[in-house]
């Protein structure tokens, strides 16, 4: 026969003929059915005693000795058995070799009037409805409060379901509108995402874009490093001949460089562009910077971005 271990915990014997399973074995230890990784194993023969068992190495430091679905006996180890042998040593017939993992060499020997009959170990199935049996849920009794609840909940069912969607809109509602004010007062670097039709300086109007821009600001100051992302969200048009420009105080920031120029932007391909910030006032005044990604001859830009800047770190002078 063929024995197979389970990561679940249980060690199943098939026939070598018919792959067919004779027996399975639960390795739970009892009675908190805790399982255990298994580490080794080692088939233990005696023929003077008629005995054909299992030693299986767990990873509690025992080697529980099985004779089908009985447990024969247990042998507590030091630390768990990385590998072990069972045969003849010397003159005597029944010798146990286990070598651990913490580098220690076990030699035990079976009495001989040791009793290898063993009791019943759980199977799979018997282990785990003792497991849900032991796992149950201890549920409070019905008091008249919930049976009100209960009542009211089938008996007002729509109009219950009714006022749940009607939060759920306006929720989402006050959700839109807290955004569009993070987004116009500046309070977060955010992208704004163009779609409209910009008038050039001639008068005429330019063609649908569809970009996103997106900023993040990094450092203590004075000194701080402004990060763009520009992506064309356009799948079938691309971009040529774009700028980028800011717009900020100049009393209390300056830009390097004052501007960017983007000869393309393919569609779906995000581009990285930094540019530093440095604040020229310690009096801890704070400002936006207003980024603009604009065409060449264009009066509107096409993506508007505002970062609200953070305050500076003094610098202390040695």
């Amino acid at each position: 026969a063929s024995m197979v271990v389970m990561a679940a915990g249980s060690c199943t014997c098939h026939s070598r003929l018919l792959c067919r399973l004779n027996a399975s074995i639960a390795l739970f230890m009892q009675p908190a059915m805790i399982c255990f990784p298994i580490t080794t194993m080692e088939v233990m023969s005696l023929p003077s005693r008629e005995f054909e068992g299992l030693l299986v190495g767990m990873a509690n430091s025992e080697v529980r000795v099985y004779r089908d679905n009985k447990l024969v006996g247990t042998l507590t180890l030091i630390s768990p058995p990385a590998a072990m042998r069972f045969g003849r040593y010397g003159r005597e017939a029944g010798t146990l070799v286990v070598v651990t993992q913490s580098g220690g060499l076990h030699v035990r020997m079976l009495r001989r009037d040791a009793e290898l009959m063993g009791q019943e170990v759980p199977t799979i199935e018997s282990a785990a409805a003792s497991m849900a049996g032991a796992r149950k849920l201890v549920l409070p009794k019905k008091g008249r409060q919930y049976v009100a609840q209960a009542v009211r909940e089938r008996d007002e069912a729509e109009e219950i379901y009714t006022k749940y969607q009607s939060d759920i809109s306006q929720m989402r509602l006050s959700i839109v509108k807290a955004y569009s004010d993070m987004v116009q007062t500046g309070s977060m670097s955010v992208a704004i995402t163009g779609g409209a039709k910009g008038s050039s300086a001639r008068g005429d109007v330019t063609e649908s874009k569809n970009i996103r821009l997106f900023g993040d600001i990094h450092g203590f100051g004075p000194q701080f490093r402004l990060s763009l992302e520009v992506k064309n969200l356009n799948e079938r048009q691309h971009c040529t001949h774009l700028y980028i420009g800011f717009h900020y105080n100049d009393r209390l920031y300056a830009v390097t460089p004052t501007h960017l120029y983007i000869p393309m932007l393919v569609p779906g391909v995000a581009y990285k562009y930094a540019v530093t910030v440095e604040c020229s006032s310690d009096s801890g005044q704070t400002d936006s910077v207003e980024v603009y990604l604009f065409e060449k001859k264009s009066v509107r830009p096409i993506v508007s971005l505002s970062v609200k800047m953070p305050i500076s770190e003094t610098v202390i002078m040695p």
